[in-house]
């Protein structure tokens, strides 16, 4: 296991906010250069971090690429993204249209 896939595994990191946190600290960026990388503010790239903002899987493909991850890793970080339930109403989808 590389040193990416250590770190997306790794039982202290139990959100993959932190995860994606030790990934650029291991890869020597700060959060103001990764989010140079990723056209995100070093605001932004803290509150990922956090947890604080939603992410998606192209954000984490970039994330994890530009922190030197393989196309493996890429999957291993993209299967953390927690499952969003959005509760459904008739009334939500008429919003919607």
């Amino acid at each position: 296991m590389g040193t990416v896939s250590a770190l997306l595994a790794s039982p202290d990191g139990d959100d993959l906010g932190r995860r994606l946190a030790a990934l650029r600290v291991t890869a020597g960026c700060t959060q103001a250069a990764l989010g140079a990388v990723l056209g995100l503010s070093e605001s932004r790239v803290g509150a990922v971090e956090r947890g604080r903002r939603l992410v998606d899987c192209g954000l984490v493909e970039r994330w994890v690429r530009a922190c030197g991850g393989a196309p493996e890793d890429v999957r291993e970080a993209v299967a953390l993204i927690p499952e969003i339930v959005i509760p459904y109403s008739s009334e939500t989808a008429q919003e919607a249209l």
